[in-house]
């Protein structure tokens, strides 16, 4: 598995303890606030190991009246990125964490749209 697909495997778990959880935004009726495991970069360095640096997209999408619920949300989501250590064949650890919040008036209502950017190093495990 490469390291970017293991990391979008992992973060789709921990969201999904959190929020409903997407892989691609629904085209139905969905109940807010969820997440969407969205884009991702990746970066190999060249060295004897395999080692690099993954971005990973999270969006959350939220009706405007429940702010108090994704600040918990995405606390606790701070909580777990800033505790992950493994994603399944590698060695993880956070970085940085960046929040981006975007008025979305596209539909009918309004709604929160909250952009989260988190930038991991990776190493691949000798355990394994």
């Amino acid at each position: 598995m490469t390291p970017q697909r293991a990391l979008f495997r992992k973060l789709y778990i921990e969201c999904s303890q959190l929020l409903s959880t997407y892989d691609f935004l629904e085209k139905e009726e969905v109940t807010y606030p969820f997440a969407y495991i969205g884009e991702s970069t990746g970066r190999d360095y060249q060295n004897n190991d395999l080692y690099g640096e993954l971005t990973q997209t999270i969006h959350i999408y939220a009706e405007r009246h429940q702010t108090s619920i994704v600040d918990t949300k995405i606390s606790q989501l701070h909580n777990a990125l800033s505790q992950l250590t493994e994603a399944f064949d590698y060695n993880v650890r956070l970085q940085d964490l960046q929040f981006t919040n975007i008025p979305d008036n596209t539909g009918i209502q309004p709604l929160q749209h909250v952009v989260v950017e988190c930038l991991f190093t990776y190493t691949k495990r000798r355990d394994r």
